[in-house]
């Protein structure tokens, strides 16, 4: 799912979660069961997060520092660390970011998400540079009445505008 996103696939594990969780397998329990392990993993207070199905849907709402935070706990869980960054897309290399930065500085740099509809676009993830110095990051751009690869611009504008500001990034 972090690689080729499928909102038939999305849905269907957030279902098979709510089953998991709570033996039924419909939205309203796994919006309990997300929230449930919110609460219990990560520092993101679950009530200020709005969830409404599995499939990223325009109404599931998290702000990009909830992102953010998210993003810091699964990096800072070292059990987990490893196996997320080796499932998400990396600039220039794989999934929806594989003709994304290339021949910059953050090709093979930026392990990321991106989410797209008709008039939002996001991009949230890391840069981790040589040195192993890492950015946490999450961008997300409501209401876009260009064409969506304007915003899709913009945010490889604004990860190059940080790696350039932090040269040691290079």
């Amino acid at each position: 799912m972090l690689q080729t996103s499928d909102n038939l696939y999305a849905d269907s594990l957030f279902k098979q979660l709510a089953y998991s969780v709570t033996g039924e397998g419909i939205y309203k329990q796994g919006i309990f069961a997300i929230k449930q392990i919110l609460a219990q993993h990560t520092h993101i207070d679950p009530d200020q997060v709005e969830l409404a199905d599995g499939a990223g849907t325009r109404y599931n709402l998290a702000t990009p520092e909830q992102m953010v935070v998210l993003l810091s706990d699964l990096y800072n869980d070292t059990a987990m660390r490893s196996i997320f960054l080796d499932t998400l897309p990396q600039a220039g290399v794989s999934g929806w970011l594989k003709k994304r930065l290339k021949n910059t500085d953050l090709e093979k740099k930026v392990f990321a998400k991106t989410e797209t509809m008709h008039d939002i676009s996001s991009l949230s993830g890391f840069i981790i540079n040589s040195n192993a110095r890492t950015f946490i990051f999450s961008i997300i751009i409501n209401s876009v009445n260009k064409p969506i690869s304007e915003a899709k611009s913009l945010e490889d504008q604004i990860l190059l505008i940080i790696a350039d500001k932090n040269n040691d990034m290079n």
